[in-house]
């Protein structure tokens, strides 16, 4: 009778957490597999893919609605190679939602890399979205934005991203926007925690993170994230001048023209091989092709003026003149990929058929680069995406030809100038001096002996030819090897109280305090170079580029004292107490 009183009271216990069960699901979870502040795009049962780069540290995984049980589910694992997988089950309430809406519910599943075959370590069903991001380190005190964004009033979550810098945990936060992307930054006040998150603006789905947590770290980026190159592009003028040819390959197609106020529209084709006869392009062999059409503003508005048709990237850079020598980078990168090797192929390119300094700027989801022909009337600043490497923005001189052109829906930001005073005396002309001085006394020389000796007249023109040709090769010869980027400050033969940061972007922080520098070995790379191991690239007169320090390779940045620094790092000279830090981007 007792067995069977306490099988009735076993039965009655499940019933009953059945029923509540059932009233705690429907509380949490609305009626409805939609929302209108999520994009269409974004479909329920969609699968997202998310290879793991870095994983590391402690990872448990705690419920934010625990009752009726514990909360705490378990530990997750993945590493370098594996993947998180989640699948979108629909948008319900949460009562701890800080966005005013709905939110996403996925299944997530956590797979490691065994071997070269990936495994299912964790999975959970049914999880919000506030959840898995907690769990992940995927956003910061209220502020759990998580795998899903709603996209339809951005300015609404980067007012909630800046709220929250002062919630439960003080900490700084950093937002940036793109033409594609919105970054949003956090950094934890007491160094705690670090999140960077990258969303695409038109689905709102996380495409990038890097995130830590004491020792926990997580890097990983969307696989089947796709962007459509093949809209339409919408460039707006706001200064040009000149009226060019559109030249390639010694073939004219008719002159072009806009305006302030004009319209330039490409529309990519895809990425295809080079022509055979196709020469002078620094990237890879697989290059975009497009349409372009150019149109220019009057008094009847705008008016379409030029197009051309399934034309190279090349070709349109070169036309637009939206590059350098062979840096022709034109409306898109192709290979932007690898921000390392389109910075080495930048600065590679200073010098060619004109010389010039290039100075590159990056931000969390730009890369500015720009060129100043030296002694020349070439310059330019250009703004790509580094995500997909589209032009965002660029301000073209050279000669009477000016082009300013804007992506539609992007603001750009400003390059940073270089406030180096220039010298009183330019030394950089003497030598040329001379050279036309030796040149013009042995021209006068010649037609001084001719006068005394009349057989030696015949000769003036191929001593003249001669001495003129000397001096030009001369002068080429010279201003090719000469040109260097100024340096940042005097040179001091010893700095003291120097501080060393080196952060290797996985959780590794170096530190080295309180040291000095002597000999004139006071660069902001000496500083590096006293206490690491590091391999670099040595561009000449540009400066030297870091790209390992003790076995990390990286897109290696220094600032100092907090301020990112646009030249190479043994042209900036240090000063008594300087903080240099070096990080990885």
């Amino acid at each position: 009778m007792k067995r069977k009183s306490n099988t009735l009271f076993l039965i009655l216990v499940l019933i009953f957490l059945s029923i509540m069960s059932f009233f705690f699901i429907s509380f949490v979870k609305a009626n409805g597999n939609t929302s209108d502040a999520y994009t269409s795009d974004v479909q329920v049962d969609d699968l997202f893919v998310y290879n793991v780069s870095e994983f590391g540290g402690s990872s448990m995984w705690f419920n934010t609605t625990p009752w009726p049980g514990d909360s705490y589910e378990g530990d997750f694992e993945t590493n370098q190679g594996g993947q998180i997988k989640l699948q979108l089950k629909g948008y319900f309430n949460f009562s701890g939602n800080i966005i005013n809406d709905k939110i996403p519910w996925f299944d997530i599943e956590v797979l490691k890399m065994d071997a070269g075959v990936l495994n299912s370590n964790f999975s959970l069903s049914n999880r919000s979205n506030n959840e898995i991001s907690s769990n992940l380190i995927l956003g910061y005190n209220k502020s759990q934005f998580g795998f899903l964004i709603p996209n339809n009033n951005l300015s609404y979550i980067k007012s909630i991203a800046e709220d929250q810098a002062n919630g439960y945990f003080l900490g700084d936060v950093s937002i940036e926007e793109s033409y594609n992307f919105l970054f949003i930054g956090y950094e934890q006040a007491s160094g705690g925690q670090t999140t960077n998150l990258i969303y695409d603006k038109k689905t709102g789905l996380l495409v990038q993170a890097e995130t830590s947590f004491l020792d926990y770290r997580l890097e990983m980026k969307l696989l089947n994230y796709t962007f459509d190159y093949s809209k339409l592009f919408q460039y707006n003028v706001s200064d040009f001048g000149d009226n060019p040819a559109w030249w390639f390959v010694f073939s004219d197609k008719g002159f072009y023209q806009t305006s302030d106020d004009g319209l330039i529209n490409v529309e990519f084709n895809g990425l295809y091989s080079r022509d055979s006869g196709d020469w002078g392009d620094s990237f890879p062999d697989m290059i975009p092709w497009c349409n372009i059409s150019i149109y220019n503003r009057t008094l009847a508005g705008l008016t379409l003026n030029f197009t051309q048709y399934n034309v190279s990237n090349k070709e349109v850079a070169m036309a637009l003149n939206l590059g350098f020598n062979n840096f022709l980078s034109g409306f898109l990168i192709p290979s932007i990929q690898n921000i390392t090797q389109i910075k080495k192929i930048a600065l590679e390119e200073a010098t060619g058929f004109t010389n010039g300094t290039v100075l590159l700027s990056e931000t969390k989801l730009t890369l500015g680069i720009q060129f100043d022909e030296i002694g020349g009337t070439q310059k330019m600043e250009m703004i790509y995406e580094k995500q997909t490497g589209l032009l965002l923005w660029a301000n073209v001189k050279y000669s009477e030809f000016l082009l300013n052109l804007t992506l539609y829906g992007y603001s750009p930001w400003q390059f940073k100038t270089d406030t180096t005073p220039l010298d009183p005396i330019n030394l950089q002309w003497i030598p040329y001096i001379l050279i036309a001085s030796v040149v013009f006394l042995g021209i006068g020389g010649s037609f001084l002996i001719s006068k005394f000796k009349t057989k030696f007249k015949k000769y003036n023109k191929f001593v003249i030819i001669g001495l003129i040709a000397a001096g030009s090769f001369s002068s080429l010869i010279l201003f090719a090897t000469s040109f260097s980027t100024p340096p940042v400050n005097d040179k001091l033969e010893n700095v003291s109280n120097i501080t060393l940061v080196v952060d290797y972007g996985n959780g590794t922080v170096y530190t080295e305090s309180n040291f000095d520098l002597t000999n004139y070995e006071t660069t902001a790379f000496d500083a590096l170079d006293e206490w690491t191991e590091i391999i670099y690239t040595d561009y000449g007169t540009q400066g030297l580029l870091v790209e390992e320090i003790n076995g990390i390779k990286a897109n290696w940045k220094y600032s100092i004292n907090g301020e990112y620094q646009g030249i190479a790092s043994n042209k900036y000279n240090l000063k008594d107490g300087d903080i240099v830090e070096w990080y990885v981007n």
